[in-house]
């Protein structure tokens, strides 16, 4: 391309021309896709005044129907600053490389293309020029220009030397390039007040042939008195016109497509059966219409004019022998073409058009098919691409004139996509064939190409999409031999000239299935930077982003932590395009290893997993350091630990897990709510309660649980492990700290439970013994002095704790105590070790607001005795405890509370 610079007064590139001069329709929606997500309420209210809907109308569009809306209208005005956004992301997150490696070019500090400097210097025309040379080999020309108008755009406005230095170089490109004409045809478009209109569809109104200067005043007069600008005709004073235009000249037929235009833009309907029988007359009348309909964008309405009078459309618009096609005919059919395809209708879109119609509508046209055809390829519809591709092939051998010619080269591709049809039916001996003839005479560079297909076909893939990591894991073997059987074609597609993306992107697979993951990250990087170049290709049937999930997972699995942020972003862009549900996850789950480092970069992997793939997340939950840097997570441990279908010491592991993070984090209170499904697992599971013990042992569980909240918990559960004589060490440890702070009721208590275990504890049980016997024997003597204990006012006292076993001396107690206490009424509460404790507490709250004091068992959930202590404390009540679990042990522990407080009332 030329090197001259223009002036200051040079061109100009807005983004509506950046839109529709330099980016292709997949690229357009891209950008469409990037205003939708970053637009917010700023862009529905624009988009609503532009649409002439209400803005709730399309909050409850459906997201694809929105999307093709803004597809529609994204050149109006309106929408101007959204577009500007949304050309700056489209570059961001899909032109990263391209951006970076001219930024790198030109010395401009960047992350990841992205400038933050607040001051930039711009790259001077030359220094542009010589980023081209030096990158244009690594890039699409096209694309190198759209980021060059782009960056002109949104960087000029700061700075006009970017516009100076990048616009020139981007508009010698289009002159250069032989689109100038093509472009702007597309450029003139859509217009300020030409709301809805499709690229190109408009400009088929007046580019019709044998159009005049008249019929060109004709429509403009027909706009302008549509868009209501002022000093045009009115409604009725332009259909007047029209009509006066047909009336001075019945032979001039051509003037009925005016009538058949502006009817259809008024909604009015057209009888196509009226007075003109004159079949050129209704031909134009019915292509007015069309082309109306097709401005507008109402693509169901054609597509039901088509149906309602197909007959007539064939009849009317059909090609007369050997004569020439009249572009009115040519037309009309290529918007009804688009109707259908936009409607959904691929097989009939294609149907629709006879092969002398392609030929007539020219070469632009029939690249457009190849396009569509391709489309449909790699959407998995090799039915309809092979409709398309023999559409095509008839056209151009049997209808194109000698100089309108093909190049051989669009022969060859038009051939090798017809090839892919055939393979992707399944029909891999005859695709083979195929592919085998093109490569006999393909030149060097078209050949790499053509042996990854033919190794394909060999392997019996049906497209490259289909090379990919299997669902389960035990499909790989069967991956690795089909991929074996081509490998020598793939070889050897690497070693010559030309386009090796497919062939680095297959042996990178194979590498990767083969777990050679430094191997597989070389492949898959390169195949990376190829598809890159061609990501409009690439993009179509995910192969695009399938090569970037796969690129960012050899990036984990060979635990190259300086790339693990770069390969964290891959997966972001990937997520926002291929759903997860086809993603392999057996080798996230591998790749998901690397979040143990428990670096910044793996901590945002973990969110990625929390928010993309819970599943695979729910692996690392019991992480310490995420659990303190991922917030979210604890939420998910609380309700994987509260999952019924997973097993007891699955379910104990989180607990415990969460117990820790609590505890490290002070929350003592969400701790202990923790520990309470934690004990209740240790009594439901002979597994879950030795490692609850071993907790006890080493007081895992402090502070949340104090120390002798835990020698007694520990104590129960020896007790119905049957490890009495353990149990009865631990309780001395308890007697002897009760016994040192001259707490003698815990202690005689204590000890006559030890008691109770018999000759396995009779060591422990003499030593205890001995401590508390003095204290025992005062007390008797006490009780025998003093006889029946008398008082005026009744004392109440509530028992809580024990099960059915404590529940049959309930009568027996009462009776022993009234021999002491003639006023002493007792409730009993026998909770056992029901996880519903709190029912329990709340069903109490009557008793304990009438009641004197409280007895507590030690027999009871541990989170419920702290709880009624706490409640005791608010209630100010007295407590005490019941140690022992005989009924000499409850008759001592009441007698012992009832005591004290008549000692208080006193």
């Amino acid at each position: 391309m030329a090197g001259t610079i223009e002036g200051r007064d040079g061109p100009k590139w807005p983004a509506r021309r950046i839109l529709t001069e330099l980016m292709e329709p997949v690229e357009r929606r891209a950008v469409a896709e990037r205003m939708l997500k970053h637009g917010g309420v700023e862009l529905l209210n624009s988009l609503a005044e532009a649409a002439r809907f209400r803005r709730q109308t399309l909050e409850r569009m459906p997201n694809e129907r929105l999307l093709r809306k803004l597809e529609s209208l994204m050149l109006d005005p309106r929408l101007e600053p959204a577009l500007h956004t949304g050309l700056a992301e489209y570059h961001l997150n899909e032109r990263s490389l391209l951006m970076a490696a001219f930024l790198d070019s030109w010395g401009i500090s960047h992350e990841k293309g992205h400038i933050s400097a607040k001051e930039v210097t711009p790259p001077s025309p030359e220094a542009a020029l010589e980023a081209i040379e030096e990158l244009g080999e690594q890039f699409p020309m096209r694309g190198v220009m759209t980021y060059f108008a782009t960056a002109g755009l949104l960087m000029g406005g700061e700075d006009s030397r970017w516009r100076e230095s990048l616009w020139p170089i981007v508009e010698s490109f289009v002159r250069e390039s032989g689109d100038e004409e093509q472009c702007a045809e597309m450029h003139s478009v859509s217009q300020p007040g030409d709301e809805g209109r499709a690229f190109g569809a408009d400009a088929e109104s007046t580019r019709l042939d044998s159009f005049t200067t008249l019929d060109r005043v004709l429509i403009r007069q027909i706009d302008a008195s549509l868009s209501g600008i002022e000093g045009s005709l009115s409604i009725d004073e332009v259909t007047d016109l029209v009509e006066e235009v047909i009336q001075l000249n019945a032979e001039r037929h051509r003037s009925y497509y005016h009538r058949g235009f502006l009817r259809a833009l008024l909604g009015d309907e057209v009888d196509f059966d009226a007075s003109e029988r004159s079949g050129h007359r209704r031909g134009w009348l019915l292509s007015g219409r069309v082309m109306a309909l097709a401005r507008r964008l109402e693509w169901e309405k054609l597509a039901s004019l088509y149906d309602e009078r197909r007959a007539a459309i064939e009849e009317l618009l059909a090609p007369e022998g050997k004569a020439p096609i009249p572009r009115y005919v040519s037309s009309a059919r290529k918007q009804i073409f688009h109707a259908l395809w936009e409607t959904g209708r691929r097989s009939e879109a294609i149907a629709s058009l006879d092969p002398r119609v392609v030929a007539a509508l020219g070469e632009g046209f029939v690249y457009r098919l190849r396009k569509d055809g391709t489309k449909l390829l790699r959407e998995r519809r090799p039915a309809e691409a092979t409709q398309c591709f023999d559409l095509v092939r008839r056209a151009i051998t049997r209808f194109l004139p000698a100089e309108e010619a093909l190049p051989p080269e669009f022969l060859a591709e038009l051939d090798r996509r017809r090839a892919q049809c055939l393979r992707s039916l399944g029909r891999f001996a005859e695709a083979q064939k195929e592919f085998e003839r093109l490569l006999g005479a393909a030149e060097t560079r078209e050949r790499g190409p053509l042996l990854v297909d033919v190794g394909l076909a060999v392997g019996r893939f049906r497209s490259l999409t289909d090379v990919k990591a299997p669902r389960d894991r035990e499909d790989v073997p069967g991956m690795l031999e089909r991929l074996e059987k081509g490998m020598r074609l793939y070889r050897e597609a690497l070693g010559v000239e030309g386009q090796r993306t497919n062939a680095h992107y297959v042996l990178g697979v194979l590498a990767m299935l083969e777990e050679r993951f430094e191997a597989a990250v070389h492949h898959l990087e390169l195949a990376y930077l190829g598809a890159g170049e061609r990501s409009v290709d690439y993009m179509q049937g995910g192969l695009y982003d399938q090569i970037r999930l796969y690129h960012a997972l050899c990036i984990l699995l060979s635990l190259d932590e300086s790339r693990l942020g770069y390969a964290v972003d891959l997966l972001e862009s990937v997520h926002e395009r291929l759903p997860t549900t086809s993603w392999p996850e057996w080798l996230v789950r591998r790749a998901s290893e690397v979040v143990e480092l428990g670096t910044s970069d793996s901590i945002r992997l973990m969110r990625f997993f929390v928010g993309a793939m819970p599943r695979v997340a729910d692996l690392h939950l019991r992480n310490g350091v995420h659990l303190e840097r991922v917030p979210e997570l604890e939420s998910r441990l609380v309700r994987r630990a509260q999952a019924s279908e997973r097993s007891l010491e699955n379910r104990f592991q989180d607990l415990d897990c969460l117990v820790k993070h609590r505890i490290r984090q002070g929350r003592h209170d969400d701790a202990c709510a923790s520990l309470d499904a934690i004990e209740l697992l240790g009594r439901k599971s002979k597994e879950c309660r030795a490692k609850l013990l071993a907790a006890l042992r080493d007081s895992t569980y402090a502070p949340a649980w104090s120390e002798q909240e835990m020698m007694s918990l520990r104590a129960l559960l020896l007790e119905m492990d049957g490890e009495l004589e353990q149990a009865g060490s631990v309780l001395l440890n308890l007697v002897y700290q009760h016994a040192s702070r001259e707490e003698w009721d815990e202690a005689i208590g204590l000890a006559e439970r030890i008691a109770g275990y018999g000759a396995a504890a009779h060591g422990a049980c003499e030593d205890a013994r001995r401590r508390v016997e003095s204290e025992v024997a005062r007390r008797v003597e006490e009780e025998a002095a003093t006889g029946p204990i008398e008082s005026a006012d009744p004392v109440r006292i509530l028992f809580v704790g024990g099960n059915e076993t404590q529940a049959r001396y309930d009568e027996e107690v009462r009776g022993r105590l009234r021999e002491r206490f003639g006023s002493l009424e007792v409730e009993f509460e026998h909770t056992g070790w029901g996880s519903n404790w709190g029912r329990y507490l709340e069903d109490m709250q009557p008793r304990l607001e009438r009641c004197h004091g409280i007895v507590i068992m030690h027999f009871i959930r541990t989170q419920l005795g702290r709880s009624l202590r706490r409640k005791a404390g608010d209630l100010q009540l007295p407590w005490g405890a019941c140690t022992g679990h005989g009924r000499d042990a409850m008759v001592g522990s009441i007698e012992r509370l009832a005591k004290r407080i008549l000692e208080e009332r006193e």
